[in-house]
């Protein structure tokens, strides 16, 4: 075996197992160098570029402290594992609970039909069929569908706020750029997974959410804004309507009570920007004109009942 021979790997995936390496020919001392990293026990990682992290991925700090590199090699060691609940809803996009940080990570949970035995990760026993799975950055995660319905029989519970966030993130049509995109799945889909895994613990209350799923919400305080509003008892808000459909000059309203002729806004941080705040002011000039009131509401608003 030649100089080059022993320090160079086989062709080999940025993340491998070393069983898949040494079926290939790298020697244990290879494995040993420093030039790769080990996520995990039985898998390694090259240096090649920059890895990802889920903030460049485009996603938020998610419940776990895992990195894709890790969540990477876990699969690669079980390729039986589909990462579900909480630990697939991140991947989704879907909002966590409002009252819920970040601060004690969460172990990972994954759904196979195999025991894992790996700190940090919790397993649910038992099989996700291909239906009910898909590949999110090359991570084999339950699907939007699945992970919904799998939510609702968390343990702890959500909220049922909570939960209608969670489905109204996955229907919504979300806004880039110039025009609104397709939604991730439909509320009629949500109730066909759920009623073909039913009965399970929690479906009454997956029921119960979904009948409060709707499409329009673009954000979970939007969501809550509007369920506080309605068990108020002040009926229930048309989401991002159009108040005069040929004026290009108005946006949509988050919430707008028809009888009343209200349109409420939900102010996210964003809104604080200066430039952002004067196209707030002229937007509720423009409402005013047609004999709509503007109103607007914060985080504080809901931090404070």
């Amino acid at each position: 075996m030649t100089t080059t021979s022993r320090t160079r790997l086989p062709p080999l995936p940025l993340v491998f197992t070393v069983a898949e390496a040494r079926a290939k020919g790298a020697s244990r001392s290879r494995l040993r160098r420093q030039d790769l990293a080990v996520p995990l026990h039985g898998a390694r990682v090259q240096s090649v570029g920059t890895p990802p992290t889920w903030t460049g991925l485009g996603f938020a700090t998610p419940p776990h402290s895992w990195t894709v590199e890790d969540l990477t090699a876990l699969q690669r060691l079980r390729p039986d594992a589909v990462l579900s609940h909480a630990t697939a809803a991140h991947p989704h996009g879907i909002p966590r609970p409002l009252d819920r940080a970040v601060d004690a990570p969460e172990p990972v949970s994954v759904s196979t039909p195999r025991d894992v035995r790996r700190p940090g990760v919790r397993v649910h026993r038992r099989t996700v069929p291909p239906e009910h799975s898909s590949v999110v950055h090359g991570l084999t995660v339950t699907s939007p569908e699945r992970t919904w319905a799998d939510l609702c029989a968390l343990r702890p519970r959500w909220d049922e706020a909570d939960l209608v966030a969670a489905g109204d993130h996955l229907v919504r049509h979300p806004w880039a750029g110039g025009g609104r995109l397709p939604p991730r799945t439909t509320v009629e889909r949500l109730a066909e997974v759920l009623e073909a895994l039913a009965p399970f613990h929690g479906v009454g209350r997956a029921r119960a959410a979904l009948g409060r799923v709707r499409v329009g919400a673009d954000s979970a305080m939007e969501t809550h804004a509007r369920l506080a509003l309605i068990d108020a008892g002040l009926g229930e808000p048309l989401l991002q309507h159009k108040v005069a459909p040929d004026d290009p000059a108005l946006a949509e309203s988050d919430l707008y009570f028809v009888d009343l002729r209200v349109a409420l806004e939900y102010d996210g941080e964003h809104h604080l920007d200066r430039q952002q705040q004067a196209r707030d002011a002229r937007r509720d000039r423009r409402l005013l004109s047609y004999g709509v009131t503007p109103m607007r509401i914060t985080a504080a608003d809901h931090a404070e009942g």
